[in-house]
């Protein structure tokens, strides 16, 4: 079994960027997103130019919310699919100019590519750079929540996120061969949330997606999502877990 354990927001600020060094560093990390358009955004490819090991993808800012555009696909489907070509070319380019002259992979800030209407032209852009893969939100809530049995999933809105994402995959007809755990108890994968965690046998590849950060840094500007995500303890915690990953033991296929 392949395992990609992936840092969202990397370039973030100098938290973020401290903990996807020191981890990978410690052998627990070996891949990262890169948010070309946030404040650290330059230090971050500094830091990856590094460490020629560690796959960095593009994680990139459609800049409106999923639900947004869910809506925006299914009334002007054209239009949203112009935008987001536009939007997924610059911040390509932009990584280029940065020195990431071969991108990993491709995602999105909070899941905008699973839009039925975008995955295609992620597909399609990703094929035309020599992009390897482009991330496939297919999250099983039912099985997470069994293995984990925790209500977090509803405060945490884990729930919408993996039905959207899981209609989103079913709609785009989308093929995988890895599978994605971070959906359920996104921004909170520590403690009971990593206790357990089982692929479904048809994949060879299991991805999990943190959002860590070594240390609380109020330096860095909103990036789409209020200073709290960034400024809580939760990120430290994620950290944590991915710097003690003793969790990896009970990962069952």
């Amino acid at each position: 079994m392949n395992i990609i354990i992936n840092a969202d927001d990397f370039g973030a600020n100098d938290g973020f960027n401290a903990a996807v060094e020191r981890a990978y560093l410690a052998g627990c990390l070996n891949s990262a997103s890169l948010m070309v358009d946030a404040p650290r955004a330059k230090a971050a490819a500094t830091l990856a130019a590094r460490h020629p090991g560690l796959a960095v993808g593009l994680h990139v800012d459609l800049k409106y919310g999923t639900l947004f555009m869910m809506f925006w696909g299914f009334f002007a489907t054209k239009s949203l699919r112009r935008y987001a070509e536009k939007k997924l070319r610059e911040q390509i380019e932009t990584a280029k100019k940065l020195g990431l002259k071969k991108l990993s992979h491709l995602d999105s800030h909070r899941y905008g590519h699973m839009v039925p209407a975008v995955f295609n032209v992620f597909v399609r852009v990703a094929a035309e750079y020599g992009i390897p893969r482009v991330r496939v939100m297919n999250e099983n809530f039912f099985r997470s929540f069994w293995n984990i049995k925790s209500l977090r999933c509803i405060p945490n809105l884990g729930f919408l996120k993996c039905f959207g994402t899981w209609c989103g995959w079913v709609l785009n007809g989308a093929k995988a061969s890895s599978y994605y755990y971070g959906l359920t108890y996104s921004g909170e994968l520590f403690g009971r949330n990593l206790r357990r965690l089982s692929v479904p046998k048809k994949y060879d590849t299991l991805e999990i997606g943190f959002h860590p950060s070594a240390f609380i840094d109020k330096t860095g500007g909103t990036i789409g999502l209020d200073d709290a995500f960034y400024q809580s303890e939760n990120r430290v915690h994620e950290f944590d877990a991915l710097m003690n990953p003793d969790w990896l033991e009970n990962v069952t296929y």
